[in-house]
C-alpha cells in the first residue's frame, strides 16, 4: 500500500489540504482521510491509504485539480461517515454497549477468542500506545494524567498505580479525563457491571458468554512486570468507580463474576456504555399510571387476548431475569439457598409453602431498587393495591375487559411449580390462551399477591406458591 503525506504550509489561514490517489484504470478510489493537527508546527497532514496505487492526483488550498475524483467526494464522505457509527448491543438491562471489546477486531465468536480480547488499559490512562498487549514498560511513575509515552507503566510499590500522587477523578463519565471510549460512551460504574452480572443465566465465564454482551475471557497485564497473565481462562474488566486507593472491576472466570476493588496499575479490559438508556415503550393506564406497554420478555404489544407474541416469559416469584423465566427452559428440583441460585433452570417443588428458595426470602421485588427485580431501570413490580386499582377500571371483569384496557393483558397462562409445564386455568397441561396471571409484589400471609383472569372470571389477591411461573408487567416508580 502506497502512502502520500502532503503537508500544508500556509499556518496562518490553517487551511486544509488533500491529496488524492487514484489507482489506473478504476473508476473510483478506496481511501480513507486522517487530518490531524501537529500543535507545534500548526501545519496539518493529509494521509490517504489506497491499495496498489500507480498516479495520484492532488490539490492544494482552493486550486483544485480537474480530476473527475473531485465528484466522488461526497461519496467519500459518506462512507466515512458509516464507518464512524460505533456497532452496539442491548443487554438484558437495558443498557446500550459496543458490541466488542475496546480494541477489539470483531465481536467474540467464542470465550476465548483472540480477536475478540482487544486492548488492556491501566485505570485512568488514556489510549496513547500504552494499552497494547506488546507495549514496552518504565518503572517512572507519571506526575501528570498524560504520561506522554506509549509505554506500560509498572510499579512495586503502594498504591500501586501508574501515576503520583494518584487522581480519582480520571474516566468519569462520558467527558470525564482521559475517557478512551469513543464519543458518547464511557467506562461503565460498578453497579451497572453489578446489574449486568444479575441478569446473566450463571454468574461465571459462561454467563457472560452467554449474555448480550459475550464477554471474552481476555487476561490481563500484570503492574508489577507489565507481563500477560490469564489469556483464555479469566478476564478484569475495568468500571469507572473508586475504591479507596483502588478502582472496582468485574472479575470473570470460570466459577465466579463479581465486583471487587483492583490496583489501578493493572492492564484490564475495557467494554464502554452508551451514555443513556433505551427507550422503555409505555402506555398511560385508565389511572394515570405509567406502564410498560408489553408484558415482560414480549416481543410487541398484544394484538389479541390470545396474541402468542405478546406472551412474555413466566417468572418464579422474587426471582432475576436469569433465563429461568424462558417458557422453554429446563428444570430442577433441587431449590436455592440464596437469592440467585447461579443457573437459568426453573426450580419444581412439590413441598408445601412450594416455593423455589429454601429458606424463603419475601424481602425479593420490593421496588426500583429491590432485590432481583427484573423490570429494566427506572421500573419495578406493581403492589396489589397499584393491580386492584387497573381491574377497577376495566370495562369487564374478565379477559375480555383486561384486554380492552389501555395495558391490553393477554392470557399468556402460567407454569406449574409441580413439573415446570405450562398449563391453563384448568389445571390441564395445555396451551395458553384461556388465562392470564401478573405478578405483585405484595406479600401476605407468606404468599405472593397477584391479578388473574379468564373468560368470565377475574380476581385480584389470590395467595399464590413463589415458585410459580407468571407474567410480569412493570410499571414506572
Amino acid at each position: 500500500m502506497r502512502r502520500l503525506f502532503f503537508v500544508h504550509d500556509k499556518i496562518e489561514e490553517l487551511r486544509y489540504s488533500a491529496v488524492l490517489l487514484k489507482k489506473a484504470g478504476t473508476s473510483a478510489v478506496a481511501a480513507y482521510f486522517f487530518v490531524m493537527e501537529i500543535i507545534e508546527i500548526k501545519k496539518f497532514i493529509a494521509l490517504i491509504l489506497a491499495a496498489s496505487s500507480t498516479s495520484f492526483f492532488y490539490l492544494q488550498g482552493s486550486a483544485w485539480s480537474k480530476s473527475s475524483l473531485l465528484l466522488q467526494m461526497p461519496a467519500f464522505l459518506a462512507a466515512s461517515k458509516k464507518e464512524s457509527i460505533i456497532p452496539t448491543v442491548t443487554s438484558a438491562t437495558g443498557r446500550i454497549w459496543m458490541d466488542r471489546n475496546l480494541g477489539a477486531s470483531r465481536v467474540a465468536t467464542s470465550i476465548d477468542d483472540e480477536q475478540a480480547y482487544g486492548d488492556l488499559y491501566q485505570w485512568g490512562r488514556l489510549a496513547d500506545g500504552h494499552e497494547k498487549r506488546d507495549s514496552s514498560t518504565t518503572s517512572t511513575s507519571s506526575a501528570s494524567d498524560k504520561p506522554g509515552h506509549s509505554k506500560f507503566i509498572t510499579t512495586t510499590s503502594d498504591p500501586h498505580d501508574w501515576r503520583n500522587p494518584q487522581n480519582n477523578n480520571l474516566w468519569q463519565g462520558k467527558d470525564g479525563i482521559n475517557n478512551p471510549c469513543p464519543a458518547g460512551f464511557r467506562l461503565p460504574t460498578a453497579d451497572e457491571w453489578q446489574e449486568e452480572i444479575d441478569s446473566w443465566s450463571s454468574q461465571d465465564d459462561a454467563g457472560a458468554f452467554a449474555s448480550a454482551l459475550k464477554l471474552p475471557v481476555a487476561g490481563f497485564r500484570d503492574f508489577n512486570v507489565g507481563s500477560l497473565n490469564g489469556e483464555g481462562s479469566i478476564s478484569l474488566y475495568w468500571s469507572s468507580t473508586i475504591d479507596g486507593t483502588t478502582a472496582k472491576m468485574l472479575q470473570i472466570d470460570s466459577s465466579s463474576a463479581f465486583v471487587g476493588g483492583f490496583f489501578r496499575a493493572f492492564g484490564q479490559s475495557i467494554r464502554c456504555i452508551k451514555e443513556e438508556l433505551v427507550q422503555i415503550p409505555t402506555v398511560v393506564s385508565a389511572t394515570g399510571q405509567i406502564w410498560m406497554d408489553r408484558n415482560l420478555g414480549a416481543s410487541r404489544v398484544a394484538t389479541s387476548m390470545d396474541d402468542e407474541q405478546a406472551y412474555g416469559d413466566l417468572y418464579q416469584w422474587g426471582r432475576l431475569a436469569d433465563g429461568h423465566e424462558k417458557r422453554d427452559s429446563s428444570t430442577t428440583s433441587t431449590s436455592s439457598a440464596s437469592d440467585k441460585p447461579g443457573h437459568s433452570k426453573f426450580i419444581t417443588t412439590d413441598d408445601y409453602p412450594y416455593k423455589w428458595r429454601s429458606p424463603g426470602n419475601n424481602d425479593l421485588w420490593q421496588g426500583a431498587s429491590g432485590i432481583n427485580n427484573p423490570c429494566p431501570a427506572g421500573f419495578r413490580l406493581p403492589t396489589e393495591s397499584e393491580l386492584r386499582d387497573e381491574w377497577a377500571s376495566w370495562s369487564s371483569t374478565d379477559a375480555a375487559g383486561a384486554f380492552a384496557s389501555p395495558l391490553k393483558w393477554v392470557t399468556a397462562g402460567l407454569r406449574s411449580y409441580y413439573d415446570g409445564a405450562i398449563i391453563d386455568n384448568d389445571g390441564f397441561i395445555t396451551n395458553e390462551g384461556s388465562a392470564g396471571y401478573y405478578w405483585a409484589s405484595t406479600i401476605n400471609n407468606d404468599l405472593p399477591r397477584c391479578l388473574s383472569f379468564g373468560n368470565g372470571f377475574s380476581g385480584l389477591g389470590g395467595e399464590f406458591a413463589h415458585a410459580k411461573g407468571f407474567s410480569i408487567r412493570c410499571i414506572k416508580d
